[in-house]
């Protein structure tokens, strides 16, 4: 397991360099982060100022659920970013390479590091998430459903990541 978390934290550090390398490119792209975490406020802000709930939910369990949506997704697309990456790795044979190397091929394919972009955004969904979510007092049993359910949505969405990779 140490291997693998060396292994990990390596390839996390490559990939940050070299999204840092591509200078505009990264400010770019985390500028339309932002924008669209930014679009997204304002239609919450426009849909939740007309109703008073949306489907027979009110407006504090809409923000939570789209909310969590977000964060769910920026967490997997953190995590898996090179899943992205593997289709042109096999057409052009790279993939070959990782097959002869002592480190299982699935972590290489899916875990290649850290996306320095989802990560700096993460913050910000997960702050605001987790502060409505305060604002909601939830139970103790409540808490532990959401983690399971959280864990639970990352697993599926890491099973999918694999099966289109």
């Amino acid at each position: 397991m140490k291997k693998y978390l060396t292994v990990y934290w390596l390839l996390t550090r490559f990939a940050m360099e070299s999204s840092i390398a591509t200078g505009w490119a990264m400010a770019i792209f985390i500028f339309g982060k932002i924008l669209r975490l930014l679009i997204f406020s304002i239609f919450a802000y426009f849909l939740f100022t007309g109703t008073q709930g949306v489907a027979g939910y009110s407006k504090m369990q809409s923000l939570l659920f789209v909310l969590y949506f977000f964060l769910i997704s920026a967490i997997v697309q953190t995590l898996f970013r090179e899943a992205y990456r593997f289709r042109p790795r096999l057409v052009s044979g790279e993939f070959d390479f990782d097959l002869i190397k002592p480190v299982h091929p699935i972590l290489r394919s899916l875990l290649g590091g850290f996306d320095l972009h989802d990560l700096i955004t993460l913050p910000i969904i997960g702050g605001i998430f987790f502060y409505l979510l305060i604002q909601s007092a939830l139970t103790l049993p409540m808490w532990i459903l959401l983690a399971s359910l959280s864990l639970n949505g990352i697993l599926i969405l890491f099973a999918v990541h694999l099966f289109v990779a």
